[in-house]
């Protein structure tokens, strides 16, 4: 639109329905209308949180890296950014989806093998101590996650509640761990 001396001149703001005549939505009805998917965000941050921590914890006694540990550090971190979007994915399909529930899945997967394969590199390297205990107690997330992967592609119908798995797999581990150090302290 052109204005008396030729200038432009702006369109009158009008507020579309259901906006606010600042042009924000209402915040209100966004939250109440998607809090399942705010929830599942949420949940994403804390994935990323507790994923980000023990990745941290793995490098703590690092005196180095090299190449292989950097290429898998890229493969890491392209796994977390994306776990927002599997996690969208998940929630914007029926909860139930073989696609959505394995790249979800399949992204944690992706996340937990990175990190052991890194450790193992460290270790291999000598960047970190060797680490002690049997080979299962540092293979059992991935172990863990495989399986999970498997039983959400057979039976998608149970939905992310094959997740769940992880929590009793490292709780089946911690108990075999300290029933473990209890006989190394009696003897």
């Amino acid at each position: 639109m052109r204005g008396r001396r030729g200038g432009h001149r702006h369109p009158p703001h009008r507020a579309a329905p259901g906006r606010h005549r600042d042009g924000c939505g209402h915040a209100a009805g966004f939250f109440s209308g998607h809090w399942d998917t705010l929830l599942a965000a949420a949940l994403s941050f804390v994935v990323v949180a507790v994923t980000w921590h023990a990745h941290h914890k793995l490098f703590i006694g690092a005196s180095g890296y090299n190449a292989t540990i950097f290429w898998l550090e890229v493969v890491w971190l392209a796994a977390e950014v994306f776990l927002p979007v599997a996690t969208v994915l998940d929630v914007l399909g029926d909860g139930v989806g073989r696609a959505a529930l394995g790249t979800y899945i399949g992204d944690l997967l992706l996340i937990v093998s990175t990190m052991r394969f890194q450790g193992v590199v460290l270790e291999r390297t000598g960047l970190v101590p060797r680490s002690r205990g049997p080979w299962w107690a540092r293979w059992h997330v991935v172990v863990t996650w495989c399986v999970i992967l498997v039983l959400a592609l057979t039976f998608p119908g149970v939905g992310g509640y094959w997740m769940l798995l992880a929590l009793v797999g490292a709780l089946v581990v911690r108990m075999i761990g300290l029933s473990s150090a209890r006989r190394g302290s009696d003897g």
